[in-house]
């Protein structure tokens, strides 16, 4: 069985000792929390060292499938005009990463990994999708795609992926998808999501799709450091199945179109809506070269 450990502080050379006289195999470990991956029969001895905060399984969520094709609308309508206007069309090295159900060769990647060992194929075309949503509207920049599940996102896999998208120097991951639990932006995921944002990352995760009930934001986009994105209907109102957070949370942060065609074929969810503001913050961030006005830029307006 997979595990993810959680410890108190960083591990000293006697507690990395002990751990490697146990009987596991350390599959992941965080550059930025104290934190390991690990498969184990014997979860139980260690849970009882007193250097281990916390022994869980990982979670696992879920993606919205979907179909690919080339031509893409939104409701509302989107109009890239006023990037164009401004040249702030998504050329240069701004990379975004897309952790998600890996994507195919419709759409061009820089680079792919594959985190879930069944090849960078993508079974439900959800992250081939979302590259091409990003690609819409930031045309120039460099996509890294890591593959964290077929049909369902796996935990561990988005910890390893994450730290796999800073080490490829990327200024923006979008993750469209989560996991439906309230973690008070306390679990690993998030922390890591804070962690990494300090070093000028832009994280954009989806909100959720829970119907519009309160407290109802998936994790990762629970976190303050998050960029989450819900979704607006044809009628420019929050879309009846966008989730929200709890009253004062300011979650989601920001909303664009869930709903659209890519030819015949319609999507709906904030899936979707995420990968709009990931494309628009990789163009605005060509012009502004600065992560955090870049966010504060799509918040102003």
């Amino acid at each position: 069985m997979r595990y993810i450990i959680r410890f108190h502080d960083k591990l000293s050379d006697s507690q990395q000792d002990i751990l490697n006289k146990l009987s596991l195999d350390i599959i992941y470990q965080s550059k930025f929390l104290p934190l390991i991956g690990v498969i184990t029969d014997e979860p139980e001895e260690i849970r009882g060292l007193d250097f281990v905060k916390s022994i869980r399984e990982p979670a696992v969520g879920s993606f919205m499938e979907g179909e690919f094709y080339t031509t893409i609308t939104f409701e509302p309508p989107l109009h890239k005009s006023l990037l164009v206007k401004n040249q702030m069309f998504g050329w240069g090295d701004i990379r975004v990463a897309i952790i998600d159900s890996g994507v195919n060769s419709d759409v061009s990647v820089t680079e792919s990994k594959d985190f879930t060992g069944t090849g960078n194929f993508d079974v439900i075309n959800h992250g081939t999708r979302i590259a091409s949503i990003i690609k819409h509207f930031a045309k120039g920049c460099n996509l890294y795609s890591a593959k964290i599940g077929n049909n369902e996102p796996d935990e561990l896999n988005m910890l390893k992926a994450i730290e796999w998208a800073v080490e490829k120097g990327v200024n923006i991951i979008n993750i469209s998808s989560g996991f439906k639990r309230n973690c008070n932006s306390d679990c690993e995921l998030c922390q890591l999501i804070s962690q990494i944002s300090k070093f000028g990352v832009a994280v954009v995760v989806a909100a959720g799709n829970e119907h519009n009930m309160e407290d109802t934001i998936y994790c990762p986009g629970r976190v303050d450091d998050a960029v989450t994105v819900g979704a607006i209907d044809r009628n420019m109102k929050l879309a009846s199945y966008s989730s929200i957070g709890k009253p004062g949370s300011g979650k989601p942060n920001i909303l664009a179109p869930g709903n659209g065609y890519i030819n015949d074929s319609r999507f709906e969810g904030t899936s979707f809506a995420a990968p709009v503001i990931s494309g628009i913050l990789a163009a605005i961030l060509y012009k502004s070269g600065n992560v955090y006005k870049a966010i504060e830029y799509i918040y102003r307006t």
